[in-house]
């Protein structure tokens, strides 16, 4: 056995737990528009591309999928990307998004940076 191969398995493991615990906090604490920005803004650090001058999060994403990753209902995700893109924060059509504003939507997400 490699001894230390496992332990910092569980070190990795420990520091990935102790975020998830606390994103978990973070998100359970603030308004729907504050997480949604902030999962965009993560989504496009992700899976983004560059398009048009915007970036694209190049994955297929529903409002039930956002709404499932952040605990609100798809209504109210529905509501959320309508204002961003009045807000002009955002592009979207069926199945896409592209972030326009980053900045306007990390204004939003701030307390949710470390």
């Amino acid at each position: 056995m490699h001894p230390q191969v496992a332990v910092r398995t569980v070190e990795i493991l420990s520091h990935r737990l102790r975020f998830s615990h606390e994103l978990m906090r973070r998100l359970g604490s603030h308004p729907a528009e504050n997480r949604s920005a902030w999962l965009l803004l993560r989504l496009g650090d992700k899976l983004g591309r560059p398009w048009e001058g915007k970036n694209l999060i190049n994955a297929p994403v529903s409002r039930e999928e956002l709404a499932a990753m952040i605990g609100i209902t798809t209504e109210t995700a529905s509501r959320i990307v309508s204002r961003f893109q009045k807000k002009g924060l955002i592009e979207s059509g069926r199945g896409w998004i592209a972030i326009k504003d980053p900045e306007g939507l990390k204004k939003l997400a701030e307390d949710l940076f470390y």
